[in-house]
């Protein structure tokens, strides 16, 4: 007589877990809104670093010494004192100060001309 071939129990042990399709849907959506909070808040984020920049550029004393003496004139920055305000008018005011003192002019008459070109002597 011929032995019969044993069958061998799996010692694996299988688990189906049953979840609701709707808990499905609403993970999904959880994960969703999630998302575009994350994006509307990176988005935000960005708008308020891109409209306070810092200054690329490093102005000289002289220049800044000239800038603190007028207030910023571009009408959206509260007229910040202008050797402190980084909005685009404020850096091209510097810029044109620290080129006028690099050709030679002496301090008074960088102010003159920006009083003149730009205005807001605070004086």
């Amino acid at each position: 007589m011929k032995p019969k071939p044993i069958k061998k129990q799996s010692d694996q042990t299988h688990f189906t877990l049953s979840i609701p399709k709707w808990s499905l849907y609403l993970l999904g959506a959880a994960i969703l809104i999630i998302g575009i909070w994350i994006g509307i808040s990176m988005e935000e984020r960005e708008k308020v670093t891109q409209s306070s920049p810092v200054s690329s550029h490093i102005f000289t004393i002289s220049t800044m010494d000239v800038a603190k003496q007028f207030a910023c004139s571009c009408g959206s920055c509260g007229e910040k004192n202008l050797a402190i305000c980084t909005c685009p008018t404020a850096e091209s005011t510097k810029q044109f100060i620290e080129t006028n003192l690099s050709a030679g002019l002496g301090k008074e008459e960088v102010v003159n001309l920006v009083n003149k070109v730009y205005g807001h002597f605070n004086g």
